[in-house]
């Protein structure tokens, strides 16, 4: 496990356990039916071509939502400067935002933009996944629309203090694995749309350790860290 996290605040605990709830708690890019922006390519050039024309939102300053948008852009080779991010309270607030038309595009989960999908309000672009998710089979990854990769997830991992002793470091995470492998947890998971993807201790450092180096840069591309 790396000393900071993104390389600026000191690490006060070890990992524990795998996290798990990723694959359908992707970040989707979302924009309103009636827009011009039919496919992802077209917001991109809008952006290239008329900075500050594209606004958008999902969540505060700085929260994974806003670093997914950031890491996008960045990955594309796009100033984040030049796609406003307009702070709200949250997906909710922000699918608000959107509906009105004060903003051009939202990121976030699938769980939260449901019901306006579901309504035909709103239409994914893409997914930053790996691979496309059973929430929403039809919609591109960014790989697929873009060409290179670029994933942000929501997930949740166990930590524990450093210096935990290793038996007990051993039965918490037996105890964990039953929990996620049990049909009861799965259709808690199912019915709330959110998949499970569970890593072990050191499945979930590895994972942390990309998301360490990507959500760093994001920090820095955004202007909230050097």
């Amino acid at each position: 496990m790396p000393d900071t996290i993104y390389g600026f605040a000191p690490v006060p605990f070890e990992l524990l356990l795998g996290y798990f709830g990723r694959d359908e708690v992707a970040r989707y890019v979302l924009h309103k039916v009636f827009s011009h922006f039919l496919i992802w390519n077209a917001c991109l050039s809008e952006i290239r071509a008329n900075p500050g024309s594209v606004k958008a939102s999902g969540a505060n300053l700085g929260g994974m939502a806003h670093l997914g948008w950031a890491g996008v852009l960045v990955t594309n080779e796009i100033d984040p400067a030049a796609a406003p991010w307009v702070p709200s309270e949250g997906a909710s607030a922000s699918l608000q935002l959107l509906a009105s038309g004060a903003i051009s595009v939202v990121t976030t989960t699938m769980p939260d933009a449901r019901p306006m999908v579901d309504a035909g309000e709103v239409k994914p672009l893409i997914v930053a996944a790996n691979e496309r998710v059973a929430a929403a089979p039809d919609v591109p990854t960014a790989e697929e629309a873009l060409g290179n990769k670029r994933a942000a997830y929501a997930w949740r991992g166990i930590a524990a203090p450093k210096g935990l002793p290793e038996d007990v470091k051993a039965r918490l995470s037996e105890a964990m694995a039953k929990v996620v492998e049990s049909q009861e947890f799965k259709d808690f998971m199912a019915q709330r749309n959110f998949g499970i993807d569970y890593r072990d201790a050191a499945g979930f450092e590895a994972f942390l350790k990309d998301a360490d180096e990507s959500i760093g840069s994001a920090l820095q591309a955004v202007g909230l860290a050097k």
